[in-house]
């Protein structure tokens, strides 16, 4: 009884020379102890569509990779009428494997390794789909239900009451002083309600998120934060190199940023505060 399995990955990959080579020596020692032994091949997709077949992993590799060049989708492919079929694609759209074959033990023992080595090593980028953007939609409600009464509570900041004088004004019968002390009063409310720094953090913060739940926007934004599905030879290495070292200088540059501003305006209040 022939076996069929396929499964795509829910997480984006990213391939570079070293993980590629791994990748190829599993299936390569899996398909070896086939009778008669398999080989594979890969075939390459490039952005000037142009595309090529090989079974030489060295072909892949040393691709230059430049962007109006670089490889958009690779396959690679094992066929046998008898013992087993193989399509393992990365692409775009994430990383795809079906496997159909009359040898029940080699279709499984292959697809347990690779579906092992690929979650652990290769697809592990983190991918903002449509579920995602829906599961966030549905968030945002709930979260703003439940940050709202902290945000209000850190910030709230009623104005302290003299309570003797509040007496004496109760007792006072002109009633030109009474209008007066209420009118200071509402004066000073209005000026020391809020304390504007968390409320306007958060009054700017949440439209923002709210735009990158319900709009592409938030794709785009988590695919320049988290890249993946990225063939990472070449030209490609290098840019994704100096990508990640353009976002650890913005994250340390936000974080130092943060702190600073933290720092100054505690020193700023604990000044005004006496």
């Amino acid at each position: 009884m022939a076996a069929y399995v396929e499964h795509r990955f829910k997480r984006g990959f990213l391939l570079d020379e070293e993980r590629f080579r791994k990748l190829n020596s599993i299936i390569q020692n899996r398909l070896s102890k086939l009778e008669p032994p398999l080989k594979h091949s890969f075939r390459v997709y490039r952005a000037d569509s142009y595309s090529y077949e090989t079974d030489k992993v060295d072909d892949v590799t040393k691709e230059d990779n430049p962007d109006w060049q670089r490889i958009t989708r690779l396959q690679v492919k094992a066929e046998h009428k008898d013992s087993l079929n193989l399509d393992l694609d990365f692409s775009d759209d994430g990383t795809f494997i079906k496997m159909v074959g009359d040898d029940r033990d080699a279709v499984f023992l292959l697809f347990s390794d690779l579906r092992e080595y690929l979650q652990n090593e290769v697809n592990t980028g983190f991918r903002f789909t449509e579920t995602t953007r829906r599961f966030l939609a549905m968030l945002m409600p709930l979260f703003f239900i439940v940050v709202s009464p902290i945000i209000i509570m850190f910030t709230l900041k009623m104005p302290e009451v003299d309570t003797d004088k509040v007496a004496s004004l109760v007792a006072e019968e002109d009633l030109v002083t009474k209008i007066n002390f209420l009118l200071e009063r509402s004066l000073i409310t209005q000026d020391s309600i809020f304390r504007k720094g968390p409320a306007l953090g958060f009054i700017i913060v949440m439209p923002i998120l709210f735009i990158l739940t319900i709009t592409p926007l938030g794709e785009k934004v988590c695919g320049f934060l988290f890249p993946s599905n990225l063939f990472l030879f070449g030209m490609q290495n290098q840019k994704f190199l100096r990508h990640r070292h353009l976002l650890a200088n913005i994250v340390w540059g936000v974080i130092v940023a943060f702190v600073i501003s933290l720092v100054a305006g505690l020193l700023v209040w604990k000044m005004t505060a006496t």
